[in-house]
């Protein structure tokens, strides 16, 4: 059987195909798809998959191609707690990478996305990332790269 485009009828108004494919459907869908928005559209980074690393996203300041990952991010369920083997096997990874660990979780509660990062090639304690200051931080970085 051929196919013949003269007897196909196109239609001007977009078809709703939202019934095709539900994302995210999940809870833990729900949570990658918060994660990755908030680090994308808030704070301009680019994100891929962290599947060479083991983690769920590596984060970078500009284009892939032209720069190196500045962090590992690891989705976390909000209220699981992580576990101390996996933050030492995670940390020995990032340290010898040379990367920052970003655990990330999408807060229900607040609808919002709260990160904690762990950087061991420059030791300081664990603390909870205020996410707007990181994204001017790198907003600035960038509009002084693309101003010069």
């Amino acid at each position: 059987m051929s196919y013949n485009q003269s007897t196909e009828k196109y239609s001007q108004e977009p078809k709703d195909i939202t019934h095709l494919w539900k994302h995210p459907y999940t809870p833990s869908e729900k949570n990658k798809y918060e994660v990755f928005k908030d680090l994308h559209s808030n704070c301009g980074f680019f994100l891929t998959s962290g599947d060479k690393f083991g983690c769920d996203f590596l984060a970078y300041k500009g284009d892939p191609v032209l720069h190196h990952a500045e962090f590992l991010v690891y989705v976390q369920e909000y209220d699981k707690p992580i576990e101390s083997f996996q933050m030492i096997s995670i940390g020995r990874l990032a340290n010898n990478v040379h990367k920052t660990v970003l655990f990330a979780s999408w807060n229900p509660q607040s609808n919002q996305v709260e990160y904690l990062n762990m950087n061991w090639f420059n030791p300081q304690p664990i603390k909870t990332w205020k996410i707007k200051e990181l994204c001017n931080k790198y907003k600035q970085e960038l509009n002084n790269q693309t101003s010069h």
